[in-house]
């Protein structure tokens, strides 16, 4: 038999720390058997999705991998139209592109936990 405690340690980067408690109950509330249903469900990991954020951020790729489908068009539209204003003058608005990658990169974690958790009550509302 599984503890759900136990689950949530091995499952808690995926999801924000605040939201815990609350997780706790609803997983305690399914049972132990369907709480590790829910946990196996396959979440994004916020790690991964910063480091695609490092490497690919401009291009929206990390926003595309979290499901954020608008924000990920938005961010490459304004990246490649920064890009190209920074190639027309020559280098010197180099920076401009990178402005919203880099901010981004602060909050691509959280948002990843904050869409995990999103998953995580539609699976449990699927298993009721």
């Amino acid at each position: 038999m599984v503890d759900v405690n136990m689950l949530l340690m091995a499952n808690e980067k995926y999801f924000p720390a605040v939201r815990m408690p609350e997780i706790k109950q609803r997983l305690t509330e399914l049972g132990p058997e369907k709480a590790s249903q829910v946990l196996t469900s396959g979440y994004k990991d916020p790690m991964i999705v910063l480091i695609l954020g490092l490497v690919v951020g401009g291009f929206g790729v990390d926003r595309f991998y979290i499901g954020d489908t608008s924000m990920g068009v938005l961010k490459l539209i304004v990246f490649l139209i920064t890009l190209t204003i920074a190639i027309l003058t020559c280098g010197i608005l180099f920076f401009i592109p990178y402005i919203w990658p880099v901010i981004d990169l602060f909050f691509i974690m959280d948002a990843t936990k904050e869409k995990n958790y999103q998953q995580l009550l539609t699976n449990i509302q699927y298993l009721q």
